[in-house]
Parts: C-alpha cells; structure tokens; sequence
C-alpha cells in the first residue's frame, strides 16, 4: 500500500498494511531553505519539497495551497514593506488606519507578532470596515493541482483560516490578549459589534470550504473547536477528481469517497 491508500483505510475504518506516517516537515524544510544547506533535489520547489518527503519515508500532508483567496476592495490599501526582519504592514481606509509588525525570529525560521493593528477603540471601526470590504473566492484547481503532484505521497489537508473563531482573530492576529481583554472591560459594545462583523465575514470562507474538494471529518477526528467554527456545517465528501468535482454530491457523515480524496484536518486535534 501507498501512504494515500494507507490513510484512506484508516479513515474508512479498515486495516492499512502499516501504521500510516505523516509528518510535518514544512518548517525544516523553510528553514534549511534560508540557510541554503538544503541539498538541490529538495529544495527545487514543490517537486523537491514532494522529493524529501518520498525520500524520507514520511506521507506529505502539508502545506497545500488554501482552498480559498481574498482580497480587499479597491476602498482598503493594504501596505507591506520589509525592515531587517521585521515586516510592517498598514491598512489604509476611509475611516482610520491601522499597522501590525511581525518580527522575523533568526534561526528559528519562525517569526512573531511584536505590534497589532488594534491597539485602541478606534482601531476596531478601521478593522470593521476591512473585514466588511474583503472578498473571498475559490482556490480550488490550485489545491487540485497540489494533490495531484503529491498523489500516492499523501494526502492535501484543507484547512480552515489559522483563527476559526472571531475571538481568536482578535486575540492571535488583530490585537493581542492583553489589549482584547481591556476593550471588552472599557470598550464592549465596540468589541462586541466587531465579533460580529468577523464572524459574518468567515461565514463566507466555511462556505467555501465546505463546498470544496474535503474528507468530511466532521466527529471523528476534528475537535470540538472546529464543530463551533462550522457553526453547525458539516463538510461532505467528495472525490478529488475534475470529472467527479462538477457533478459532487453528498456523502453520508463520517463517509470517505473511494480512490483520491483530499483529507480535511483543518485546526483539528493531534489525532490528525
């Protein structure tokens, strides 16, 4: 059996020929990459990270492309620039601006959010009107694309946004735990209004990726965080295939399509 034929067994509750090893070798890879000690066969794009993997022994499961894009309105400016290792990005729009710096940690091939883009009150209208001006569509032949390269190697993993909360955007990416914590005690109608804004404008991605290429996974091995960020969705399983992607229909929970499919582990527990 093959790594891909080894995790669908398993999924489909039957008995691989050996326990399936999938590994996330993404971040060595990056950073041997920066450090340009990779040897060339593996640090020649896709087809040398795919190569690794192979090499290694170890099923490739990250990182496909996302199944979704996005993108700001023609209203939000959204400027990025690069100072030693930290990067700044600023969002303009008509009603305040707004800047985050993320600081680049050497030899960790890592890096950290040392500024937020929501530091005061006010900062929360500017990151209202850039989630209510932000467009989202699919990416679904680039995530194809991927699984196809990656083929017997694995399996692509669909994952939903890093935060699949509203309150873990603003606690992780827009304005750290210590500054969410004192707009809720000294600016909660504000705040309250901003969950809202984010939550709808998430609904819009779920969507996506529930229409998606994905191996339901919805109590099986997903946790509980990801059941409330689906807020009551349930992904269907479909098959990976061009021919099977335009005529896909539901499968019953729990189910996992015969030949190529696409697992969907998105923020899901370390069963996954």
């Amino acid at each position: 059996m093959n790594e891909r034929e080894r995790l669908v067994a398993v999924l489909e509750g039957g008995t691989p020929d050996r326990t399936p090893w999938y590994g996330d070798l993404s971040w060595w890879h990056t950073a041997h990459c920066e450090a340009g000690d990779l040897p060339d066969e593996y640090a020649r794009g896709d087809r040398g990270y795919l190569k690794m993997h192979a090499d290694a022994g170890v099923g490739i499961y990250l990182y496909a492309p996302m199944l979704w894009t996005q993108a700001y309105d023609a209203s939000v400016t959204e400027t990025v620039t690069v100072a030693g290792t930290a990067t700044i990005s600023t969002l303009s729009t008509p009603v305040g601006r707004v800047r985050s710096v993320t600081a680049g940690l050497p030899g960790s091939a890592t890096s950290a959010i040392v500024e937020h883009y929501v530091k005061v009150p006010d900062d929360l209208h500017v990151m209202q009107y850039a989630w209510t001006h932000r467009t989202v569509a699919p990416n679904y032949a680039a995530f194809r694309s991927c699984d196809d390269l990656w083929g017997d190697q694995g399996m692509a993993c669909a994952l939903a946004p890093i935060a699949t909360t509203a309150l873990q955007t603003l606690m992780t990416r827009w304005a750290g735990v210590e500054t969410t914590v004192r707009l809720w005690a000294y600016a909660r109608e504000d705040l309250e209004r901003t969950i809202g804004v984010v939550q709808e404008a998430d609904d819009a991605v779920f969507d996506l990726i529930c229409a998606g290429p994905g191996v339901n996974s919805a109590g099986t091995i997903s946790s509980p965080v990801l059941t409330i960020a689906t807020r009551g969705r349930i992904w269907t399983s479909t098959p990976i295939t061009p021919s099977a992607a335009s005529s896909a229909t539901s499968a019953p929970v729990n189910s996992v399509p015969a030949g190529r499919a696409s697992a969907l582990c998105a923020m899901s527990s370390p069963t996954c």
